[in-house]
């Protein structure tokens, strides 16, 4: 980002700042209050230097263009601190309290602590230390809750990437789970060896919602492998609906042909083709695959 780019954000931010304390001088309870003094100019900066650009160097003046509000000091001084304790039991306990909240019902008051790049940070640096798989898997669900309901820090990208190379077989489930809609960059040359030697059905139902993002030039060796799955292995219903939802996804003009001609003719996969809900969500591609 241009220097010239970076001095406007910062006069918007103090602007923001200025304005949202004039507002916050008519409002009597204090976590509102302080909402509205802190919170536009808190939301702009994340998007700013964060989201919509990664700017390292408007990363780095955050804490001092951003006053920290209440909320977040007992966050950092509370569970945050506590989910790197030396102590298994105080983590246990303080994860369990983050995934009981994040997962809950959340008020205005949570965007001040969970729309915080120090809050990303304290979750980024506990997993990365975190041996005990219990707690790291807890703390990837409450870091994934915190990316889709509030902040989506692309610096939780690659330690997370990093997890799909886990010889625990929970942590890498719990890592392809939440990271099946982020835009992380390099993440389809590590899924495509994942889909092909991929053998349990807990795997697959953690690996398959990935499809709905599957560059094109990877479709066909995905197709091969849901279609592999399909035919050579037994799962549950629930499980072969969402194969054949993930094949269907892939599906397109420039390779239902393909598949059709290669891979439609299994009889495990035309008996599929007969469910209810393929064809009112497919019909036209149910059309072209039936026999």
């Amino acid at each position: 980002m241009k220097k010239a780019n970076r001095d406007k954000i910062v006069q918007q931010v103090k602007e923001l700042l200025k304005k949202g304390k004039e507002r916050s001088k008519a409002i009597d309870d204090p976590e509102f209050k302080e909402y509205e003094a802190i919170y536009g100019a808190q939301d702009f900066l994340v998007k700013s230097c964060f989201e919509d650009h990664f700017d390292i160097e408007l990363q780095t003046r955050f804490g001092d263009l951003i006053p920290e509000n209440s909320v977040l000091k007992n966050r950092l001084s509370g569970v945050l601190k506590k989910i790197s304790s030396k102590n298994r039991s105080v983590r246990a306990k303080a994860v369990s309290a983050l995934v009981k909240e994040v997962t809950g019902e959340l008020g205005i008051e949570a965007e001040l602590w969970m729309r915080h790049p120090s809050t990303t940070k304290s979750l980024i640096d506990a997993l990365e230390n975190e041996a005990d798989q219990q707690i790291k898997c807890h703390i990837i669900e409450v870091m994934g809750q915190i990316y889709e309901r509030s902040f989506a820090d692309p610096r939780m990208h690659q330690p997370l990437l990093d997890l799909y190379s886990s010889t625990s077989k929970d942590v890498k489930n719990a890592a392809l789970i939440i990271t099946d809609c982020m835009p992380i960059e390099g993440k389809w040359e590590h899924l495509l060896p994942l889909f092909e030697e991929c053998k349990t059905q807990k795997m697959i139902n953690s690996i398959i919602g990935h499809v709905r993002t599957a560059p094109s030039k990877f479709k066909k060796d995905l197709l091969h492998s849901l279609h592999q799955y399909l035919v050579t292995k037994k799962f549950n219903s629930v499980t072969e609906y969402e194969v054949m939802v993930g094949i269907f996804r892939l599906l397109d003009g420039k390779n239902i042909k393909w598949f059709k001609e290669k891979f439609s003719q299994a009889p495990k996969f035309q008996k599929a083709l007969k469910d209810e809900d393929l064809n009112v969500l497919y019909p036209d591609k149910v059309k072209i695959l039936s026999v």
